[in-house]
């Protein structure tokens, strides 16, 4: 067998010129090589160059543009159509906006408040035979401190507190304690006799044994509210004791304040059935542990509140409740911050406060009307109202149809509802006896102007990048003072600005910044990122805001 056959286990012999030419091989490559990384790294510092061009092209062009301040607060542009209303009304919003020193937009929505809590849920607007608008509302109005939320809140209240310690005072003097321990008897006698009728019967209930038992809950819940002092306002109950507390106080209560404790509590969409049936009136059985179920017909509940902005943003963030429907029920106010010279109230002319006066304690004093149910006063609307509305909702529908209610149809979709309730408003506003008028066709377009202003303000509180922008925009700005960056990523501000933040928030705030010619975005050349050039004069003390 051959020395180099295949079964042999030495080496084949290596050709002598096989290696010169591997050599010649490898540096042919390597010369390839260098080629293509010299080839590589001109390009890369030729884009370079360019990136560095542009840049201070930018910063040139940039040193020719303004600095604008940003804004501290969300700011809509939409004008209160203050003269529509009732020339007492429209008065009186003036001469206490100047009073106090606060937009007029505040004493607007107190003033509306003011008269959808004086309904005490004795009246339903009736559109058709199928539909009817309990005559209340959700108002919230968004302020940061100092814009005297509080003086706007006590004005209007004033007169609430009054007339609910009148009531308390009458009903301890009414005798309620001696009819209380009287009906306490009759109810124990009842049920012993009740007693002794299911086991005379075997245990059986019979039709005649339940109507009784009927009767034994009425009067138990007929002793709770004798039990219970009268109230109008109540002030940042749980869910759970809101309901109970409507139960005492004939399904009809108000919240009227200024702290948003109210709205501070862990709100779900398992627990929110109490505000969305006392919305629109609907029967609510809610039930705990420690006190049993609550039988509510037709509760009613008003809601006019003033609080921080960070509150309003916490709720309007909260997806369970948008899904469930909830802050669709809301009007949502951002206050502007047009704060004036602080005068004294006292300053309100007499007549107008006067007539603010007379106005809600009629209200106030309306009877509910009798019935074995809960009943309402009816409101009609006259035939050119309800043309009016008609064309107001076709509108909206068109509207909704064509996208321009993106980020909040839900609300859209009961805005010819809320225009019929602040019509009702406007309408308690012209009569002491609502009840003996129809609305007209110029509340009405009161009433649809008033859902209009409100609208402008729920597409910001719906829309989360309008709020984000301005939030996130400061927190940037502060970011980029303490680095002193003349440039910068979007990841690099989420990392040291916004840590806990998402980058849909960043590119907010760096929009907001953008619009004020703190800084332009510039894309790179050599990739799809983005740049942020700051302006040259940014860091100048003119211009640190």
């Amino acid at each position: 067998m051959s020395q180099f056959g295949p079964n042999s286990m030495q080496p084949l012999p290596f050709p002598p010129d096989a290696y010169a030419t591997m050599q010649q091989w490898t540096a042919t490559n390597n010369t390839v090589s260098n080629y293509y990384e010299s080839g590589q790294r001109l390009l890369k510092n030729y884009a370079t160059d360019i990136d560095d061009r542009t840049i201070n092209n930018i910063r040139t062009q940039l040193s020719f543009q303004t600095i604008l301040p940003l804004r501290k607060y969300l700011e809509i542009s939409a004008a209160a159509p203050v003269q529509l209303l009732p020339p007492s009304a429209a008065n009186l919003i003036h001469s206490t906006a100047a009073a106090l020193g606060v937009p007029e937009e505040m004493t607007l929505v107190a003033l509306l408040g003011a008269f959808v809590i004086a309904a005490r849920g004795n009246f339903r607007i009736k559109l058709n035979d199928n539909w009817f608008e309990a005559l209340t509302g959700y108002l919230l109005v968004g302020a940061h401190s100092g814009e005297r939320k509080s003086s706007v809140i006590e004005f209007f209240r004033r007169v609430f507190d009054d007339e609910e310690q009148n009531l308390q005072q009458q009903f301890g003097r009414s005798g309620s304690q001696t009819e209380e321990r009287v009906l306490w008897k009759v109810l124990k006698k009842m049920e012993h006799d009740l007693a002794c009728s299911i086991v005379e019967n075997g245990g059986e209930i019979d039709p005649e044994t339940r109507t009784q038992f009927v009767q034994l809950e009425q009067l138990r819940k007929k002793i709770k509210q004798r039990k219970a002092p009268p109230r109008i306002l109540v002030d940042t109950p749980t869910l759970e004791a809101l309901a109970f507390e409507l139960e005492m106080q004939n399904e009809s209560l108000g919240i009227f304040e200024a702290e948003g404790g109210f709205w501070k509590h862990r709100l779900r969409s398992s627990r929110d059935d109490i505000l969305l049936k006392a919305f629109t009136g609907e029967p609510f059985v809610p039930q705990t542990m420690a006190q049993g179920p609550a039988h509510l017909r037709s509760p009613v509940l008003a809601i006019c509140t003033f609080v921080q902005q960070n509150v309003l943003d916490a709720l309007y963030r909260n997806d369970e409740l948008t899904e469930h429907g909830l802050t669709a029920r809301f009007l949502p106010m951002f206050a502007p911050t047009k704060s004036r010279n602080l005068q004294n109230p006292r300053d309100v002319p007499p007549n107008l406060y006067n007539w603010y006066l007379r106005q809600i304690r009629a209200l106030l004093r309306i009877e509910r009307p009798a019935g074995a149910d809960r009943t309402f006063h009816i409101l009609g609307l006259s035939r050119d109202a309800k043309a009016q509305l008609d064309r107001f909702d076709r509108d909206i529908r068109q509207q909704i149809d064509s996208g321009l209610f993106e980020h909040y149809q839900a609300f859209g979709n009961k805005l010819a509802g809320h225009a019929t309730r602040l019509a009702g408003a406007v309408h308690l506003m012209n009569h002491t006896a609502p009840h003996d008028h129809v609305i007209e066709a110029d509340t009405m377009e009161c009433g649809i102007a008033l859902a209009e202003f409100f609208r402008q303000h729920a597409a910001a509180a719906f829309n989360p990048e309008a709020r984000d922008g301005l939030v996130f925009a400061h927190k940037i700005w502060k970011w980029m003072l303490r680095e002193r960056k003349e440039f910068f990523t979007e990841r690099d501000a989420l990392r040291g600005a916004c840590s806990h933040s998402t980058i849909v928030q960043v590119r907010a705030g760096i929009d907001e910044l953008e619009r004020h010619n703190y800084l332009r975005r510039h894309i790179r050349s050599r990739g799809k990122s983005s740049v942020c050039i700051v302006h040259p004069s940014a860091f100048l003390p003119n211009f640190i805001f």
